[in-house]
């Protein structure tokens, strides 16, 4: 006989018994009382290391048996299959490892396929309310937006150029110029349209120069790869907020999270992906890619090798198999 403790379900009281069995009932001895359940109403939760045992009985009544395994026995259950996996420690490492390998597939395969899918469910005004709410946050991070020095003539004839590639889009694009000393010469796009171009870039490159590199910037915007780079760092909460249609919820997150995109950078692919947008669409107005080209080489020349690689270029493929690439025919 097995002796367990029972709880009747009504009161607290807790009854010292002993179990035993007979035929297909399960025997329940008390202090001057007895009771048979059948064996098939009884419902035994599964058993957890040393733990005592469970036993749900179908009024409310509870069986708390420490001879776990013993009760399992008696109930003809036998060992059961996670008693049996805990028992042996290969499979318990098995499953740490398992766990671990499904956490990786997530991070790596999982999070960029739901930022995708995110991305693509995002309304267009909201991902450039999102691009202007980052574009107002970049002061509190570090990134100051101080005024262009660009002589106006020239910031009207690139305005009126830019225009001119992006009248086709449904994203509301503008472009905008600051003198950012911080961040040096470069050029970066922000979700739903917004980019930037910095007064040393424009200084460093020509007119051609600069659109080539704008149609890398928007390369990113007509992929969404800095939407997608947003969620992907911010996690399922910020996918949810935008599915479910809070708005609200996720502007603030995001411009909570300005300097993301600026700082990270993109992923190698996403960098090839707009290096092949802007060629095409060089090449579709009589252009050579090697604009580009020619952009990305005098960047990487103006860079001392103490300082920073411009975000143009951090994280990027290797510049010299960019470079290959865009010189081809």
């Amino acid at each position: 006989m097995l002796s367990a403790s029972y709880l009747d379900g009504h009161s607290s009281h807790l009854f010292t018994v002993q179990l035993s069995r007979v035929d297909e009932h399960l025997l329940i001895l008390g202090e001057g009382w007895e009771r048979q359940v059948p064996l098939a109403a009884c419902a035994l939760e599964p058993i957890l290391g040393n733990l005592p045992a469970r036993l749900n009985l179908p009024d409310g009544a509870v069986l708390e048996c420490p001879a776990a395994q013993a009760l399992a026995e008696l109930l003809g259950q036998g060992q059961q299959p996670l008693a049996q996996l805990e028992a042996r420690w290969r499979y318990s490492v098995l499953a740490v490892l398992g766990i671990v390998l499904a956490a990786v597939l997530l991070y790596w395969q999982g999070m960029p396929l739901a930022a995708h899918l995110a991305a693509k469910l995002t309304p267009v005004k909201l991902e450039a309310m999102l691009g202007e709410a980052t574009l107002a946050s970049l002061p509190k991070f570090g990134i100051g937006l101080q005024r262009s020095q660009l002589p106006p003539a020239r910031q009207q004839a690139l305005q009126q150029r830019w225009q001119a590639q992006t009248q086709a889009s449904h994203f509301p694009y503008q472009l905008h110029f600051y003198d950012l000393s911080s961040v040096g010469a470069n050029a970066f796009a922000l979700p739903g349209g917004q980019v930037v171009v910095t007064d040393q870039l424009a200084t460093l490159l020509s007119d051609d120069e600069i659109i080539a590199v704008l149609l890398h910037e928007m390369g990113h915007v007509e992929r969404q790869h800095g939407l997608r780079n947003v969620y992907q760092a911010a996690g399922l909460g910020l996918i949810a907020a935008v599915v479910l249609g809070d708005a609200p919820s996720a502007v603030s997150n995001v411009a909570a999270m300005a300097a993301l995109v600026v700082q990270l950078g993109y992923t190698r692919q996403f960098e090839r992906e707009a290096d092949e947008f802007a060629a095409q669409r060089l090449r579709a107005q009589g252009k050579s890619p090697a604009l580009l080209a020619d952009a990305l080489e005098k960047l990487v020349g103006s860079q001392p090798a103490h300082t920073e690689v411009p975000e143009l270029l951090a994280t990027h493929p290797a510049t010299a198999e960019r470079l290959r690439t865009l010189r081809q025919p």
